[in-house]
């Protein structure tokens, strides 16, 4: 058994390739044409894995928003979570980017 780092929609990438550069009736292979191949491929790249941000209390927020002028995009990019995941973490601690924005 091997680790398989995509879906099937990779898996398909992968066997296309090796159809595309199998010679004559010879079997399918991963030779070093196909290995180029994927390797190159964007989608075959491993990207890194996700983890779950640190947990952020109030004061860690507040200087946050303070940081990003109440930016809550900018903010959420730097932490590497979605936008709408940190408006719940500021709205659970009950804090108001808009007070945090520069006129």
């Amino acid at each position: 058994m091997h680790d398989w780092p995509l879906n099937v929609r990779g898996l398909l990438t992968v066997l296309s390739v090796a159809v595309v550069s199998a010679l004559g009736d010879e079997p399918l292979s991963l030779g070093p044409e196909v290995r180029l191949a994927l390797s190159t491929t964007r989608s075959m790249v491993p990207g890194r894995e996700k983890t779950e941000p640190a947990i952020l209390d109030k004061a860690d927020l507040a200087r946050l928003m303070e940081r990003f002028h109440g930016k809550v995009a900018a903010a959420a990019r730097h932490l590497g979570i979605t936008r709408p995941k940190l408006y719940r973490l500021l709205w659970a601690q009950d804090i108001k980017p808009a007070l945090f924005r520069v006129a």
